[in-house]
């Protein structure tokens, strides 16, 4: 190879400056040498997303190792939903607490306020106390049954946003221009996550589809029948019809 210049990179586009698992530094012309074995190119990234070695020329392979300029790698990792969430809460600080003051009349408002507040952080554990409509804090202290009171009161309510429609059980994600500039969305992923991962209630009003798409399930096998726009619904039909 004695045009260039080669160079290696990760799929973030950063150059691969040792090589991968070693110390050594990395040079590009040292890969036609037996030293510079092919799993060592091959383990430049470990990922469940396939992941691109991107050579900066026009050339389509190297020497030896055929590698073409969008060859792909992919390692399966055998890791199951379960064992992220565990992963997550181990995470969880004990020692500091993110609180909570919650009016059983307007959980929604306390939760977001909760959760947008400057100081609060999900690996902090979750100080739960409600109030009732005179700001009176209820009797009894936290250790757990208050929190997981409020996650499961929070997901009752998440599921009746205007982020969200469909039959109950089968709820998607839909447009909503207010919830948009509200960074709605990006708060109820938030909270959905907070609660599943603190020991609360999951999101079962969603779609079983959506929920195995967000887990990685490359395609959805939804029907027209799940559409809840009716004038869509409708076209989709006649268009099925004919």
């Amino acid at each position: 190879m004695d045009e260039g210049p080669y160079i290696l990179l990760y799929p973030d586009c950063s150059e691969v400056v040792n090589v991968p698992g070693t110390e050594r530094p990395f040079v590009f012309e040292d890969c036609n040498q037996s030293d510079c074995p092919k799993h060592k190119l091959e383990d430049v990234v470990v990922s469940t997303n396939l992941a691109n070695i991107v050579i900066s020329d026009t050339e389509d392979t190297l020497p030896e190792y055929n590698v073409t300029k969008s060859t792909y790698y992919r390692e399966e990792v055998n890791i199951t939903l379960p064992d992220v969430i565990a992963k997550l809460s181990h995470h969880i600080d004990h020692g500091r607490v993110s609180r909570f003051n919650i009016a059983r009349s307007n959980v929604w408002d306390g939760a977001v306020r909760g959760f947008k507040r400057a100081t609060y952080s999900e690996t902090c554990d979750m100080l739960v106390r409600f109030t009732d409509d005179a700001g009176v804090f209820e009797d009894g202290i936290d250790t757990g049954g208050p929190r997981r009171e409020f996650l499961t009161l929070l997901m009752n309510h998440l599921k009746d946003r205007p982020i969200f429609d469909g039959p109950t059980g089968q709820r998607y994600l839909v447009y909503n221009a207010n919830a948009l500039r509200e960074d709605e969305y990006f708060l109820a992923g938030k909270m959905i996550a907070v609660s599943v991962v603190h020991g609360g209630s999951g999101p079962h009003f969603l779609s079983e589809d959506l929920v195995l798409y967000l887990a990685g399930q490359p395609s959805f096998n939804a029907t027209v029948n799940d559409v809840t726009e009716e004038e869509i619904k409708k076209a989709l039909q006649e268009v099925g019809k004919a």
